[in-house]
């Protein structure tokens, strides 16, 4: 049997498979997130490890099926940043959210004149649009000054796991 977790932005959902893809269970909840005083959006890594796991004991408990297999997906334009240990150093922030405005401004003015010359030209060269993620970690060594020092790796949410309970 298969079992796919997609740690998306709204939610967070598993599903448990035949190997001919007939839905066995299926299971979601809210992806915890805090919004501050600030207006500034938060997700906690323990928070989504925690309902991740959660679901997936539910669901294959439900199916009653031994997991042969496990695909994970997730918002790939977030990320987590670890210390050396894996653990996490900062809570995730959303893709969406638009405190690094100014340090996207910077990054393409520092890129030179004429080498991007609209936002639709810099989707044509990269494939990407122009999003916050991208100079985040920028934003973070501003804010979060304690940050860099603890830094040893950052990684996409789908890369981020541990052993499963």
């Amino acid at each position: 049997m298969l079992l796919g977790i997609d740690i998306g932005t709204t939610h967070t959902k598993v599903g448990v498979y035949a190997k001919d893809g007939r839905l066995l269970a299926h299971r979601q909840a809210p992806t915890p997130l805090i919004t501050g005083t600030d207006g500034l959006s938060y997700l906690f890594l323990a928070g989504i490890w925690e309902t991740a796991t959660a679901l997936l004991h539910q669901a294959t408990q439900e199916a009653g099926v031994i997991v042969e297999g496990v695909a994970v997906a997730s918002m790939g334009e977030a990320g987590a940043t670890l210390d050396a240990n894996g653990e996490p150093t900062y809570p995730v922030i959303p893709w969406y959210d638009a405190r690094a405005t100014p340090q996207v401004a910077a990054l393409l003015a520092g890129l030179g004149a004429g080498i991007y010359h609209s936002p639709q030209q810099a989707v044509t060269v990269t494939y990407q649009p122009r999003q916050h993620f991208y100079p985040d970690p920028a934003w973070l060594k501003r804010y979060a000054p304690l940050y860099p020092r603890y830094l040893a790796a950052a990684q996409s949410l789908r890369r981020w796991r541990r052993e499963l309970p």
